[in-house]
């Protein structure tokens, strides 16, 4: 049989539209690489701890008494308010049968504070331990030889919360074949001019820094060869997140994870997603810049003004000096009812004792209930700044924050003499916004200066050549 060209052409055409459709349709048939898990969990509160020896992780464990919650939250929100004790999730989930053959892990965000995993009753890990609570730090477990691919597969989980919020609290929940999912780098490290600075989420690394504590981990100048901060700790660390009310949760943006971006060779994104008691995004971009400053932006969206109740939202760093001898901070200011102004320094003798400094056209009454646990933001100096910036000395260097005046906010010095332990101060500022509007961005600019110290009046010219750039 002979075909005309245009027939062995279209025949051809058809045969390849046949092939593309059967190309789409098994990538079509292919299951995600990614299973969220954190919805509907059978839970039981086990304050006797009695689970592990009743058998609570074995497949064949079956009690109807157990209740529904979602993972995301703490289970206190959930109608187990005053459990800090142990409690258990169970669920059923399904791993696709063309995941066999793959790494296939399991992730938590964070679980408050420490956990027990089992597997079609079998434990696969444990972590948290030892007063090391992994509640704002992400643990995986490799679990493709302990899975049944293609069938259900029991997932259990055994949470120890020592105190506060508990359970799994954070997300995502994950079982996931995709490793860009469970690799985690804490730190980001940048060398420019005379500065060393390592920068942090709120992860532990290392030997010595501990989880929660984000920012700059480490700062170290050329002509200084140890860390101004505390080694376990952290400078420009965002440590609290307040609206007047005592707070059930002090550390929320410690607890809460963040994560590192690098968004040029000089230049570090530091993002944490709402968070889940004030549901505040926030982005903190820094920028090193030679010879020896890091200017920095906060930025952040109030996604809810339920936590804010009393016409403000308030944001606190704080930042842990290694063993100064001289604990104070210095400013331009005057005492409350002088006129004169002059260098202060500034020394608060006791923890929550005449703690925050404010501006001098700070009016703002900020409201705190009779309870309020945050002391170090509501407890008042006898000064107040002229300026916009403060220095410390550490060794023979000059550590200082310079501060642009906010469009819709307020900077309140802060300090405590004994922040990160007898011999190591904290120096701290706050960020205050009245009248806070949701959905709105707010933000404000600082620069951080690190160098030999020669005076006060040379930072003070360094913040007027910053204020003109």
């Amino acid at each position: 049989m002979n075909l005309s060209s245009n027939t062995v052409e279209c025949i051809k055409l058809s045969l390849i539209l046949f092939v593309l459709t059967l190309t789409i349709s098994c990538v079509d048939d292919q299951s995600p690489n990614t299973i969220d898990i954190s919805k509907n969990w059978y839970f039981s509160p086990d304050e006797s701890n009695s689970g592990t020896s009743e058998n609570w992780y074995a497949e064949s464990f079956i009690d109807p008494n157990w209740k529904s919650i979602d993972g995301g939250k703490s289970w206190e929100v959930q109608g187990y308010p005053n459990l800090d004790s142990f409690g258990w999730y169970r669920k059923s989930v399904v791993v696709p049968a063309d995941w066999r053959g793959k790494n296939v892990w399991i992730k938590f965000e964070g679980v408050n504070d420490a956990y027990e995993l089992f597997i079609n009753g079998v434990k696969v890990g444990a972590f948290g331990e030892d007063g090391k609570s992994v509640a704002g730090k992400p643990t995986f477990t490799k679990l493709s030889d302990k899975l049944n691919f293609g069938k259900a597969n029991q997932i259990t989980v055994k949470v120890n919360d020592w105190v506060g919020s508990g359970g799994l609290w954070h997300l995502p929940i994950i079982l996931t074949t995709d490793g860009n999912n469970v690799l985690n780098e804490p730190t980001k490290s940048i060398v420019v001019g005379d500065l060393h600075t390592v920068f942090v989420d709120n992860n532990e690394y290392g030997e010595h820094h501990q989880s929660g504590y984000n920012g700059i981990s480490e700062l170290i100048h050329a002509a200084q060869d140890s860390n101004i901060f505390v080694p376990s700790f952290a400078g420009f660390n965002l440590e609290h997140i307040f609206a007047g009310d005592s707070l059930t949760e002090l550390f929320e943006p410690r607890i809460f994870p963040m994560k590192l971006k690098q968004i040029s060779k000089n230049n570090i994104e530091l993002h944490q997603a709402e968070t889940p008691l004030s549901h505040v995004e926030s982005w903190t971009t820094f920028k090193v810049v030679s010879p020896h400053y890091i200017d920095i932006n906060f930025r952040c969206i109030i996604k809810s003004n339920e936590f804010f109740k009393h016409g403000y939202a308030g944001f606190f760093w704080a930042s842990y000096i290694n063993a100064p001898k001289d604990k104070k901070i210095y400013f331009l200011g005057k005492e409350k009812g002088a006129d004169e102004k002059k260098w202060i320094g500034a020394n608060s003798l006791k923890h929550g004792v005449a703690s925050t400094h404010i501006g001098v056209n700070d009016n703002f009454n900020l409201f705190a209930v009779p309870e309020f646990n945050l002391i170090l933001a509501n407890h008042y100096s006898n000064y107040i700044f002229m300026e916009p910036f403060y220095y410390g000395k550490y060794k023979d260097m000059v550590f200082a924050y310079l501060f642009s005046t906010p469009k819709d906010g307020i900077i309140r010095f802060t300090q405590s003499d004994t922040g990160a332990g007898p011999q190591n101060p904290a120096w701290d500022f706050q960020f205050l916004i009245p009248h806070p509007k949701q959905g709105k961005e707010y933000s404000f600019y600082a620069r951080i200066v690190y160098k030999p110290f020669i005076s006060g009046e040379d930072i003070l010219e360094e913040y007027k050549s910053w204020k003109n750039e």
